[in-house]
């Protein structure tokens, strides 16, 4: 894990750490960013699944629909 880690995550973990202390530059970076990754590994995780759920769209399989819901999600919670 350590060598995965440091040798094929490191680079692109940094970058969203970057990121997100502009957007929240008083909340944990490193909190925040294992919540994005988790928040997107658990959407494709469950995408065998997700197609015999209620409320199932054939669109939810299209990653520009699933990073455009992500992406709001995440910068704008659940407030309408």
């Amino acid at each position: 894990m350590k060598s995965l880690a440091e040798n094929v995550f490191r680079l692109q973990f940094n970058e969203l750490i970057k990121l997100l202390m502009q957007l929240a530059p008083s909340k944990d970076a490193h909190l925040m960013a294992v919540s994005v990754i988790s928040l997107v590994c658990d959407f494709l995780e469950m995408q065998p699944m997700r197609r015999f759920l209620p409320g199932y769209k054939t669109e939810h399989e299209d990653v520009n629909v699933i990073s455009s819901h992500i992406s709001d999600l995440l910068l704008n919670g659940f407030k309408q």
